[in-house]
């Protein structure tokens, strides 16, 4: 399982925390480009969590995509993030089947997205 999303919070580490997937199943890419620091802190706080757990944690900057990939086959994609507000919010999500939707193409740019993010490192807090 990939997820795609600039921001989330304790909604989606209870549903990683929950999953019966295993953790070293699961990427989260989202970023790190935040101006405010307290945010970042707190994201990187999640992070380190995420990691602990064993999910596999990616940095993409200016990401504003919202994607969750279920297994290569599989998406759903739209206009929320993974977040308890965005539960009440009025957003819109997209289920497609890589094949049986004819949707090849738009899964092999959420790979390019994949493959252009890179892994999370305390480093680039500095």
């Amino acid at each position: 399982m990939v997820v795609f999303t600039p921001f989330f919070d304790q909604l989606l580490l209870d549903v990683i925390e929950e999953s019966a997937l295993p953790k070293e199943s699961i990427t989260l890419v989202t970023q790190l480009d935040w101006t405010d620091n307290d945010l970042k802190m707190s994201k990187v706080v999640d992070f380190m969590r995420l990691i602990r757990m064993g999910v596999s944690v990616r940095i993409l900057d200016r990401l504003h995509a919202k994607i969750l990939i279920v297994d290569w086959d599989r998406a759903l994609f739209g206009s929320q993030n993974f977040t308890r507000y965005s539960t009440q919010s009025i957003e819109i999500s997209v289920e497609v089947d890589r094949y049986g939707d004819n949707f090849d193409e738009v899964f092999e740019d959420f790979e390019n997205l994949l493959s252009n993010s890179r892994p999370f490192s305390l480093s680039e807090l500095h």
